[in-house]
Formats: C-alpha cells, sequence, structure tokens
C-alpha cells in the first residue's frame, strides 16, 4: 500500500496534515481533530502534497 499526504482545509481557515490512503481518509480524520478542538469540520479543500515538509506550514497533524 503506498500512503499519500494531504492537506485539508477547513472553511475557518485552519488546516490539517494527513498521512492516509484516499481523500476520504484525509477528510475523515482531519475531522475527527477538528471535533476533538471543538473547531468547524466543514472542509473548504483537500490538497495532495508530496512534500512531507509541509506539515510545518498546517495546524495541526493527523
Amino acid at each position: 500500500m503506498k500512503y499519500n499526504h494531504y492537506i485539508v482545509i477547513f472553511e475557518n481557515g485552519r488546516t490539517v496534515f494527513t498521512t492516509c490512503l484516499n481523500e476520504d481518509e484525509a477528510e475523515i480524520l482531519a475531522k475527527a481533530i477538528m471535533i476533538q478542538n471543538g473547531l468547524t469540520r466543514e472542509v473548504k479543500s483537500i490538497k495532495k502534497t508530496t512534500n512531507i515538509s509541509d506539515m510545518a506550514d498546517t495546524d495541526f497533524i493527523a
């Protein structure tokens, strides 16, 4: 299995970096992080990235 890196961007501007199999998984993981922190869970967009150093630019890591 090949894991991919995704940055999930929410309506409130917060971002979550995820490493998972597909966009659906990325959205589920990111929403769980947002719910855990009491924040909105409305996804604005999901971007696939190949650069693991992008995690430094996000608010949360899942």
